[in-house]
């Protein structure tokens, strides 16, 4: 699974995890590292079914912040990108909705410009959850997996989020193993006409200082690219160590 992900020629970032010790956390691909803090826990036993390397286990306010190479991830909304990585969930399954970012560029304060991808509570269901936006009152993008899906918690998921550039309602395409998603476009308020890039420090497992998730995270590559349906097929067959062809299963 490594090597594919590393051979990517669209390859942004790739944070493998493996940390067995320390704050440290090591981009594998151009060395966009981050420093880990609060209820971040390194040496956890590997999402990947082959059990090679190690996880992250995130809690109350763990998270990873970039302290280099911003400007890598500044996909403007006419940008093609992909977001790929294992988790399993460990959230509050109760009471109102509670964003929790795995990946995000978005400004945690107005008006929330950039982009998220993420895995929350939405008061009813665990959900993907993606974010484009420029300014949220007036000009953005957002989408979900459908009413259908609710991801459980102490059950990995392989995700992989696309968004073509398009800026459209039909542009980006959640997948869950191996599988296209059913989804919705929850919002798209006014005409996504102006700008969703901004300055701010991408962090993995949480919005900046807030919007925290909860659980176990592997393997996080970033991509300036959309990945094909076949790629992201052979991406999760490898992460369950499968080596024949096989049907993802059907996801509502």
């Amino acid at each position: 699974y490594q090597d594919t992900i590393i051979a990517h020629p669209n390859l942004v970032a790739y944070y493998k995890l493996d940390e067995t010790s320390g704050t440290a956390i090591t981009d594998s691909k151009n060395a966009y590292n981050a420093t880990s803090s609060g209820g971040w826990t390194v040496n956890q036993t590997s999402l990947l079914t082959s059990g090679v390397g190690k996880s992250a286990a995130l809690a109350t306010n763990g998270r990873a912040l970039l302290g280099s190479g911003e400007s890598a991830f500044d996909f403007e909304r006419t940008q093609a990108w992909s977001v790929e990585f294992l988790v399993t969930p460990n959230l509050t399954r109760s009471g109102g909705e509670v964003n929790a970012a795995v990946f995000s560029k978005l400004d945690s304060s107005t008006p929330f410009s950039g982009w998220e991808v993420a895995v929350h509570w939405d008061g009813t269901r665990t959900c993907v959850d993606v974010l484009l936006v420029n300014n949220f009152s007036t000009k953005h993008l957002r989408w979900r997996t459908a009413t259908t899906v609710d991801l459980q918690n102490a059950t990995t998921y392989h995700i992989v989020v696309t968004y073509d550039g398009s800026v459209t309602t039909s542009g980006c395409r959640i997948f869950i193993n191996g599988a296209l998603a059913a989804q919705r476009a929850v919002s798209a308020v006014g005409t996504l006409d102006a700008t969703t890039l901004n300055n701010i420090v991408p962090t993995i497992g949480s919005r900046q200082a807030t919007g925290y998730f909860n659980g176990t995270i592997d393997e996080l590559s970033v991509y300036n690219a959309v990945l094909t349906n076949a790629t992201i097929r052979e991406h999760w067959l490898l992460a369950k160590s499968m080596t024949a062809p096989a049907d993802p299963p059907a996801v509502p």
